[in-house]
């Protein structure tokens, strides 16, 4: 048990940690939250809340000077026209902040063609459409996403799987659906317990170390279906 409780007191005590601690403090917790014990939950929570703080820090700049160019109208009719399609794959020693605005770009093709359809289902028939507002996805954002999409455009695939469903639940709960099972995608749906973890399908990172690839380009994609 030193283990978790080292990495409790270390979270606790405010001390300041790089992102990779924090990703490998949320995987020594994340072994022992099965038992539902307070203090290792309550740790968890935290690390959570750090590692979305430092990737949203970066996730604000960009999206800052991204905001005066990239107009959602633009993106319906220039780019997308009912179907979600990956953009060209930038070219190596593009600007992050360019990697940021193509990102944009497909997450603003998933909420456009999820709006497409709605629509239609809405001209099918008043009875389809009640059926579909009442549904749990009416209260999240919801969009496909694929390892071919994010790859295209220089940003990581974190998971074994090579496709699946993101969804951003209130309170900015981030979820993500493969195989019929749907997982806490970052630390506050996993607080949420209402989900597991995503553990069973988040890829090693290859160091033999015990580490996870780095998951924050996939949470940063849930967090702007919010």
């Amino acid at each position: 048990m030193s283990e978790p409780l080292d990495t409790i007191r270390r979270v606790n005590s405010d001390q300041p940690m790089t992102l990779e601690e924090l990703q490998r403090a949320r995987i020594t917790l994340d072994r022992h939250s099965r038992g539902k014990k307070t203090d290792v939950l309550e740790a968890r929570r935290r690390v959570g809340e750090r590692i979305e703080q430092m990737t949203g820090r970066t996730t604000a700049a960009a999206g800052a000077s991204a905001a005066g160019s990239v107009r959602h109208a633009s993106i319906q009719d220039s780019i997308y026209s009912g179907s979600v399609r990956p953009p060209t794959a930038p070219k190596s020693g593009g600007s992050p902040v360019g990697g940021f605005i193509v990102l944009l770009l497909i997450v603003g093709g998933i909420v456009y063609g999820c709006s497409r359809s709605g629509s239609n289902a809405s001209d099918a028939g008043g009875a389809d459409s009640s059926s579909s507002a009442s549904s749990p996805e009416a209260d999240a954002g919801v969009g496909q996403v694929s390892r071919e999409e994010f790859e295209a455009v220089g940003r990581t695939w974190p998971l074994t799987v090579d496709r699946g469903t993101l969804a951003c639940e209130p309170a900015k709960q981030v979820t993500f659906t493969a195989g019929g099972t749907t997982y806490a995608a970052n630390g506050t749906a996993l607080s949420a317990g209402e989900w597991p973890a995503i553990d069973p399908i988040w890829a090693d990172d290859g160091s033999g170390l015990g580490l996870k690839v780095g998951i924050g380009d996939l949470i940063e994609a849930g967090l702007a279906l919010c």
